[in-house]
């Protein structure tokens, strides 16, 4: 008997399937199908590309990871051509990279299933993109190569860096490349420290050096240098150095272009703001390495620094202010700030375990209040209000209420699932607005919301 289910993805917010017992949509829109007890391999175009398998992963290069049996592992494009045939062992690195290996031999092949070297010892690929992969030969060098399968360098002894640029030891020299422009650097280093934003640190006999990958070197006159998320970057000076006229402690962005002079302390928060202290205060950069504010002496920063806003601490409280120090709220005690520009507050009440919500539109209005809860679509700037009174929720956009009376609502990816009081269930597609459901029906138990990240587990537990 077929199921009444209807399966939507939450990344594409399509229809994935119907009339199945269960569905796994991967990233690239491929899916793996069960029915009646059969497993099947859809292509992103739903055209059927294997069936009868115990286990499949599509990754985003459109290489799937098969095993139709225990211990034998097989690799497929999405038209159906077997790349690898069982293999002992099948294992995909970042970027798309795989090794498979059978019968003791280990061989490299790039992410559209090219061998790129045979019986290798080892592998690391660069970074989380995965544009360049480091092999060890028989003679045990290394040699890299790119995605294509390109050999780019041979006979290094060590390698260090990612994406961005990279340092390659040789037993003679030390080159510095730009992965970009192919550039090298001959560096007279006897270490390199690989920072981050296309930095490195150099240090020799003659002192630190910080260097750009296009092989510029930025700076080279202080005792230490930092480099931080959002591009920013200190030479710090000798303490207690005569400066004989130059700067100390100074903080650059972009190409030495001098931001802040004798710099006290940076600290660096999580999202990649920064608290600059100089003598007489604080100055607040975004993630971007925007100027946000400036703090005097007497200003001390709160619990929150964001892009957009942050909280000072005034009476005990955080306050809580936009960049251009336009006070939105006092007294809070958390503060989210959402990639649509809503700001989301709360003030815990420990005594009575509730908690009062408001939210603010990125000039700082306030938009709602409540008691009971608010939840917010960061992206396309929906949220949900429930009343603390009668747990009756509505959906809002800016100022205006779009949906009310619903008993159960929740967003996931692009897609926003409804409940109302008489049970009638509703989905939407948020990229499209909440004028029409994409789909509705009487039961929530006949539609699945797919996503990846949660699905895994419990699709090959229930499927395998």
């Amino acid at each position: 008997m077929k199921t009444k289910k209807v399966f939507f993805d939450v990344k594409s917010g399509k229809l994935a399937a119907e009339g199945v017992d269960d569905c796994l949509v991967f990233s690239n829109q491929a899916k793996v199908l069960a029915e009646d007890g059969v497993l099947g391999l859809y292509s992103p175009e739903g055209k059927k590309v294997l069936s009868g398998f115990l286990y499949c992963y599509v990754f985003e290069s459109g290489l799937c990871h098969v095993m139709f049996s225990e211990n034998k592992h097989h690799v497929y494009d999405l038209n159906g051509k077997c790349l690898i045939d069982g293999a002992n062992d099948v294992v995909f690195y970042q970027g798309g990279w795989f090794t498979a290996r059978k019968n003791d031999v280990l061989n490299l092949y790039t992410p559209q299933g090219d061998l790129v070297s045979h019986d290798i010892k080892s592998v690391e690929v660069t970074s989380p993109e995965g544009k360049f992969a480091v092999t060890q030969a028989e003679d045990g060098y290394l040699v890299l190569y790119n995605q294509k399968g390109l050999r780019y360098a041979y006979g290094f002894i060590n390698f260090k860096g990612g994406d961005d640029a990279f340092i390659l030891d040789y037993d003679y020299e030390t080159l510095m490349i730009d992965p970009v422009s192919f550039a090298e650097t001959r560096l007279l280093a006897q270490s390199v420290i690989v920072l981050r934003h296309n930095k490195f640190m150099g240090i020799s006999l003659l002192g630190k050096q910080l260097y750009h990958s296009s092989g510029r070197c930025l700076l080279s006159d202080y005792m230490d240098y930092e480099v931080y998320a959002n591009g920013m970057y200190r030479g710090l000076d000798y303490p207690g150095t005569p400066n004989f006229g130059k700067r100390t402690d100074v903080l650059y962005i972009n190409n030495r272009q001098v931001v802040l002079n004798d710099v006290v302390d940076v600290i660096e928060h999580e999202n990649g703001c920064l608290e600059v202290l100089v003598e007489k205060g604080c100055h607040l950069y975004d993630s971007k390495g925007q100027h946000m504010a400036f703090l005097d002496e007497d200003e001390a920063l709160g619990n929150c620094l964001e892009d957009n806003c942050f909280t000072l601490i005034e009476n005990g409280k955080n306050v809580l202010y936009l960049a251009d120090k336009t006070k939105v709220a006092e007294d809070v005690d958390e503060v989210s700030v959402f990639e649509c520009g809503l700001i989301l507050t709360e003030k815990k009440n420990q005594l009575a375990e509730k908690s009062f919500w408001s939210l603010f539109d990125v000039k700082g209005n306030l938009l709602c209040s409540s008691e009971g809860f608010i939840s917010v679509d960061g992206t396309y700037g929906y949220y949900v209000v429930e009343t603390d009174e009668d747990n009756i929720m509505s959906v809002c956009k800016g100022d205006k209420e779009v949906l009310s009376d619903l008993s159960d609502v929740f967003f996931t990816g692009r897609l926003m699932f409804a409940e109302d009081d008489e049970g009638e269930v509703f989905v939407y597609d948020l990229s499209l607005g909440l004028d029409e459901p994409i789909w509705q029906g009487s039961s929530s138990e006949d539609v699945v919301l797919c996503d990846l990240e949660t699905d895994m587990e419990r699709f090959w537990k229930r499927n395998s």
